[in-house]
Order: structure tokens, then sequence, then C-alpha cells
């Protein structure tokens, strides 16, 4: 599959003039093209981004050269009617080519096989935008009810508007990890409104790369509360009103068992956050909790543009990884998924590694 990223700004008052001629284009084109998918969403700069997905680069092309937008003139006309700005020449900010089999979770593929998260409530923490917003979009799409978590309602609510876009449904948790108080204060309204949580994915974190000389105690603190402390705060929230099957992941990193120069608080907080996954494992295990950790690899995610852009990077991925490229965002889902669900009620105390085979080559 060949999947292109494209980006618009939008005239105020004419979002919803876009996304409808948005959804009626991608019908247009489906029908055109046979195998053909696509997501949007609002990014934090209020740019709304689409994700094309095409059977192959060659039948991409052929419409790209062909400026194709939508076969209907008034379609065409209500989207560009309602386009404020678009990337210059209107080429996609990237592409790449990902292999079916890794996207469990694209919206034309349901099989009996797929886990199903049906009825479960679901808090993804940092899930406004990047790896976390997937995560959010993958456990909803499984029949989780999700709540989306960040400091920025608008955000939020811009993420939970590509939901509804799906016909899937979620809600938005507006809590600072920092602020214990108002964080504890948050949660017991949320369990007052579902009087449970099943899932609990601790994704939000933060990274200050420094060199050892320049990592201050401030500095180190701030890492460990975000990537350490935060996540251990929200299982002493979450574990009381989890019943037997509940569910416990934490997002690490594969900067966790392995490191590089002038990133050793990252690294540390990482490698905290996957012992913290075990020894909760320990714990929580009689109460029926599972409790595991996924370390990304190399993701495609707009925080990582530049990196994405540099030619370097995609050269040194080509020889590092064992699949030599990079991880689309959406294939964070399955692993996440697959721990959320039954299918993983004997696994728990572990870290997935899903980095394209990062740690395994050398």
């Amino acid at each position: 599959m060949f999947v292109a990223v494209y980006w618009w700004r939008v005239h105020p008052g004419k979002e919803e003039q876009f996304r409808t001629a948005w959804r009626r284009g991608t019908e247009l084109i489906r029908q055109r093209y046979g195998s053909y998918g696509s997501r949007l969403h609002r990014d934090g700069d209020g740019r709304f981004v689409g994700y094309a997905e095409w059977p192959d680069e060659a039948t991409w092309r052929s419409a790209f050269d062909q400026k194709m937008t939508y076969d209907d003139p008034e379609v065409r006309a209500a989207f560009v009617d309602a386009v404020a700005e678009v990337p210059a020449d209107a080429d996609p900010i990237f592409t790449m080519t990902v292999t079916d089999d890794l996207l469990m979770l694209r919206r034309d593929v349901r099989t009996d096989a797929a886990p199903r998260l049906d009825g479960k409530v679901a808090l993804v923490t940092g899930s406004g935008r990047g790896l976390g917003q997937e995560i959010a979009h993958g456990l909803a799409r499984a029949g989780a009810r999700v709540l989306l978590h960040g400091r920025d309602r608008a955000q939020l609510e811009a993420a939970i508007a590509n939901l509804r876009d799906e016909g899937l449904s979620a809600e938005v948790f507006v809590a600072d990890l920092m602020d214990e108080n108002a964080l504890r204060d948050g949660f017991a309204e949320l369990i007052a409104r579902h009087g449970r949580i099943d899932i609990l994915v601790n994704n939000a974190g933060g990274r200050d790369r420094q060199p050892i000389a320049a990592l201050d105690r401030a500095a180190m603190r701030a890492l460990l509360e975000i990537n350490l402390v935060a996540p251990l705060d929200l299982v002493r929230l979450a574990a009381p009103h989890m019943a037997a099957g509940g569910r416990i992941i934490n997002i690490t990193s594969i900067a966790g068992p392995i490191a590089r120069a002038d990133d050793a608080g990252y690294t540390a907080a990482k490698g905290g956050l996957a012992a913290l996954t075990r020894a909760l494992a320990a714990e929580l295990g009689p109460q029926g909790i599972t409790v595991n950790a996924v370390a990304p690899g190399y993701f495609a995610t707009k925080a990582n543009q530049a990196m994405v852009d540099d030619p370097r990077i995609a050269a040194y991925l080509a020889q590092r990884t064992s699949l030599g490229r990079w991880g689309a965002p959406t294939e964070i889902v399955g692993a996440v998924t697959f721990l959320a669900s039954p299918a993983a009620s004997y696994v728990t105390g572990q870290v997935i590694a899903v980095d394209g085979g990062y740690l395994a080559h050398f």
C-alpha cells in the first residue's frame, strides 16, 4: 500500500463544508480506483491533515499527475471554496510505501481475528496528536469508549471530530499531569461519569536532549515527573477502579534498553518506566490486571517531520532497521490493541518493541 499525506488550512466557518466535501470526494475516488482509503484529522496548528491510502505508488502517481481532485464539479467547488491555504504546488507532506500485513486496523480491513474492545472504557494520555492520537483512534475503532487526554481542549475537540467523521464517539479529559491535585480531581469526575476504567494507556511524555553537563537537577526532575512519576500517579488512581481483566499499557521507547550521547535524562526515565511496568505487573497481577509496555522506534509523526525529510536519516534507517524504513503512525496501533484485548490475557510484565527490527538488527 502507498500512503500520501497532505495538509490544508480552511476558512473559519467552513470546516464542516470541507469535511463533507472530503468524505464525498473519498467515495468518488474509491469508486474510480477501487482499493482506496483515507483519514482526516485536525492538528495542533489548526491544519487539516489527510492520509490517502492507495493500492500502490503507480496508481497514486497516475491520479496525482492528472491533478485529479474529485470527479464531481460540485464537490470539487465546495472543497476549493473552503480551502484558505495549501502547501506549495499541492505536494504531499510525505509519501511512504508500507506493507498491508502490518496495517492491522485499516478501516477497510475487518477480520474475525482483529481484537475487539466493545464497551471498554479507555483513557489514552497525550492523545491530542501524534502516536497518542493514533492509539486512541485505534482503540475507538476496536469498539472502546475512548477518553482523549491533553491540556489543550480545542486540540482534543478537533481530534474527537475526526472520530465522529468515522462514526465513532469519544470524549475529552483535560488535565495537567504535573498538577497532582487537579489530576486527582479530574480523575474522580471521570469515575463519577463512567463508574470504572478498563484500559489505561500512559502515552504522554517529554524529551529534553542535553549533555549531562547541562542536565541539571531541575531538568532531570522534570523528565522523571512527566515520563515516570505521572504514569505511576495514573496507575494509582486507575487501579482501584479496574476489575479483573483491566489493562495498563505504558508507552516507553527503544531509548530505554539502549542509549546515545546527549539524551541521558530521557533514556533513564524511559528505562525506569520499563522497570516500573514489571513492578506493577507483579503487584497488580493478583487483581487480574495486566501491565505491559510498548517501545516505539522511529515513527513518521509530525513531531519528527524534520527528521523524516532528512535523506540522511532515511539512509540510516535503511541500513539500521530490519525493515529499512520509518514506521507509519498507524503501525503502533496493533500492538497496543492486542495488549488491551482479551487475546493478551496471559501476557504481563512485558515490553514489546515496535521498531521495525531496530533492537534486533546490527
